[in-house]
């Protein structure tokens, strides 16, 4: 039980972890128009991705 919750400490810990950097982002050209083009589309299968994957994870948790 005390490993698990270790475990579960540190999964929350490297969950909150991000990489930043210190360069700065290209820039597109002056002859570019970016703010005229469409937005990326984002699907909306994320959403069943993000439950499925904490049922498989809650389930994988649970054999430990």
């Amino acid at each position: 039980m005390k490993n698990r919750l270790y475990i579960i400490l540190f999964l929350i810990f490297l969950s909150f972890c991000f990489s930043t950097y210190a360069q700065s982002l290209p820039s597109f050209l002056d002859s570019i128009d970016d703010e005229s083009a469409p937005a990326a589309p984002i699907s909306g299968f994320i959403g069943l991705g993000l439950i499925l994957g904490a049922i498989y994870g809650i389930k994988k948790i649970d054999k430990f």
